[in-house]
């Protein structure tokens, strides 16, 4: 799998791309060069991208004084995105920063969420011992993180003539707050994701609110790819949730997609259709197939069992 191409890549061409790193003036035990940790990250990206059938370039090299100096980072990153042919603002397709100290990665984290500009954080220690494995897996690493693809699965012939969203949500309890996880396909391939997060009181499983605004954004993102067009068919798994609560995931959460179409479908000719799945996970059934001489085996990898123990719902 390592070896196989990217199935969508997108290429890093000259200067559309940032890589940031600390190469001071006067060095010092506080104040290292990474310039020669960094030069062995790009010239490992540049040898192994033909194995990836992805195009490589030099990017905009960025120097820092002291790379702890966030006012320094800000500046030198905006005065590259100022600084496009004719003056035209130009927003890189991502920033590769080689870190020399750990701490400083929440710094950078927070500067790019603030500029909506991917990024690939590579810590000097992990470069100094670059090569091209290494570097293929953080290509693709980026290459998700710009939109491209890493594979593509087949799906049955009938989906081709649907617009199908595929929507992923679960609800994590570790943590002085629960957080809802709502993730949602935005392309035909299923491999492109709008994410967003919902922080909620512990323990609630339950969303009361911000959903609808969830899936409306969602929804906005998914038809700017498609032409306009809209989701025709939302396929939602719902995971996190027990038994007793399937009632509520209905009356509650499903109200509330029903309300965001509402709105975006209100000059539709036809409304979505919507398959929701409740996800339960601890279950003590177990499954078996009867092979040609009447024993017993496993079913085979894929097996779905759509009938019979399942509950169906067509409201």
């Amino acid at each position: 799998m390592k070896r196989l191409p990217i199935q969508k890549a997108v290429d890093l061409t000259f200067e559309d791309w940032v890589m940031i790193y600390q190469n001071p003036t006067r060095p010092d035990q506080r104040r290292r060069s990474n310039f020669e940790a960094a030069d062995k990250v790009y010239n490992s990206f540049a040898q192994s991208c033909g194995m990836l059938k992805i195009r490589v370039e030099e990017p905009h090299f960025i120097e820092l004084e002291d790379e702890r100096d966030y006012t320094e980072v800000k500046h030198k990153l905006m005065a590259y995105m100022m600084s496009g042919p004719k003056a035209v603002f130009r927003h890189p397709k991502i920033v590769v920063v080689v870190l020399g100290q750990e701490h400083n990665y929440r710094l950078y984290k927070e500067l790019f969420h603030e500029f909506k500009i991917p990024s690939q954080v590579v810590r000097t220690g992990n470069a100094r011992s670059f090569n091209m494995s290494k570097a293929s897996n953080v290509l693709r690493q980026i290459n998700s993180k710009i939109e491209g693809d890493l594979f593509h699965l087949k799906f049955p012939a009938a989906m081709d003539s649907m617009k199908t969203m595929l929507i992923g949500i679960d609800v994590c309890h570790a943590g002085p707050s629960s957080v809802v996880g709502f993730a949602a396909s935005t392309n035909k391939e299923m491999s492109q994701y709008y994410s967003q997060h919902i922080v909620q009181p512990k323990g609630r499983e339950i969303v009361e609110s911000q959903m609808k605004e969830a899936l409306t954004k969602a929804i906005e993102v998914f038809a700017s790819k498609h032409n306009r067009a809209l989701p025709t068919h939302f396929i939602i798994f719902r995971d996190g949730v027990g038994d007793a609560q399937r009632d509520q995931v209905i009356s509650k959460e499903l109200v509330q997609f029903r309300e965001a179409f509402a709105e975006v479908y209100n000059k539709a000719a036809t409304q979505p259709k919507i398959t929701l799945v409740v996800v339960n996970k601890r279950i003590t059934q177990r499954f078996f197939v009867q092979d040609g001489r009447g024993g017993l085996e496993n079913p085979p990898s894929g097996c779905i069992i759509d009938r019979g123990l399942v509950e169906h719902s067509n409201e």
